[in-house]
């Protein structure tokens, strides 16, 4: 049997935040660094009810995809900044914090992307403090809704579990926080006093710093992270009564990716069969994560929003699909990691408009998807 994407740990290590650049020697990471490797390698089966005949022009990554086992270390006497880690005594090697979905042929970008060079000269010119040992929260995507709870949070309580003394440890996290990301923060009882805000001026020299290895292999998400976070994150919830079963999140207030006939859709055929129209951007996230704990059907147009099924306990979802969009696979991992039923349907672009992110549902389609599931 083939899996894709099979991680062999002496080639894609360091994985620092959530992807890692592999700059020349990068690969030496296991090999420099003394790692502790915890659990099992996990095996993901990316396998939808339904989708689209016309999606098969869409990148979806079915099949079984393995996610690592995961694995801790620690980098001495390194400087961060720019959310990039240097460490002098292996000046091969470089860590910096990138676009966790792309891969790209850096060495065509030239010198636009020279994070090294950049990097040293910026070191010399600025002054740098220092502490003593340090765990790095964010990413660089970590100010987007998937990206902060999955590749950021969920690690939480890998920290806790491998650092005793995670509580006393200090907490790098680049940029200034917005919403959702304090609410998280202040859900796990992060402690304030131990998080440290870098902006682009500020250089840390970090005695141990202490680094963890991504819990997703590109859309494929650790099962065990998941259940472990979501189970904690539970304890510090006090549950909603009476939250809706059905729900249609809406995007009519995005400036992104909207459904043209949205309203149609819930009216006629949503409504009728006791869905709720739910615009998550009006709750917080406790309330969020409430509302998907207690669902079962869940519809809506690609967005963020759907990583709250990370803390669903047995949920179908609906997914309306961008027409020419890479960014498929997303929520369909997150099925797979949570053995849901997923099904997937591509929209159309409107013809009202000349505007890519204004999409059509194809209504005919979506009835025969309710009525073959049975629900009434």
């Amino acid at each position: 049997m083939k899996f894709r994407n099979r991680i062999s740990s002496h080639i894609y290590a360091p994985k620092v935040f959530s992807q890692c650049i592999q700059f020349n020697y990068i690969n030496r990471g296991l090999e420099t660094y003394p790692c502790v490797f915890n659990g099992e390698d996990e095996i993901v089966d990316f396998k939808p009810e339904y989708l689209s005949k016309s999606i098969s022009n869409v990148p979806l990554a079915i099949g079984k995809w393995v996610v690592p086992k995961q694995y801790t270390y620690t980098v001495r006497n390194c400087y961060v900044a720019n959310h990039t880690i240097y460490d002098p005594a292996n000046p091969d090697l470089l860590y910096p914090e990138i676009l966790p979905e792309i891969s790209v042929n850096w060495r065509k970008l030239g010198g636009q992307f020279n994070f090294k060079s950049r990097f040293l000269l910026k070191l010399k010119r600025k002054n740098v403090e220092s502490i003593d040992e340090a765990v790095i929260l964010s990413n660089s995507w970590w100010t987007t809704f998937y990206h902060g709870v999955v590749d950021s949070f969920l690690k939480i309580y890998d920290f806790r579990h491998y650092w005793t003394d995670f509580s006393k440890l200090k907490i790098i996290v680049f940029g200034k926080p917005n919403s959702f990301q304090l609410q998280y923060m202040d859900l796990l009882g992060l402690n304030p006093e131990n998080i440290l805000y870098l902006d682009n001026n500020t250089r840390l020299r970090v005695g141990r710093l202490h680094l963890s290895s991504s819990r997703r292999n590109r859309y494929a998400i650790s099962p065990d992270s998941i259940k472990r976070f979501s189970e904690n994150l539970y304890k510090s919830i006090k549950q909603s009564r009476g939250t809706p079963k059905r729900i249609l999140i809406s995007r009519a207030n995005s400036t992104t990716r909207r459904l043209e006939n949205e309203n149609e859709l819930f009216i006629n055929l949503l409504k009728p069969r006791g869905f709720k129209l739910i615009q998550l951007e009006d709750l917080r996230v406790q309330d969020q994560i409430s509302l998907f704990q207690g669902a079962e059907i869940v519809i809506g147009l690609h967005g963020s929003g759907f990583t709250n099924l990370i803390f669903s306990k047995e949920t179908l979802l609906i997914e309306l699909l961008p027409f020419d969009s890479w960014i498929h696979t997303h929520f369909l991992g997150i099925c797979a990691s949570c053995t849901f039923k997923y099904y997937g349907i591509l929209c159309t672009k409107s013809l009202e408009t000349d505007e890519d992110f204004n999409l059509v549902a194809p209504l005919d389609e979506v009835e025969t998807v309710l009525n073959n599931s049975s629900i009434y």
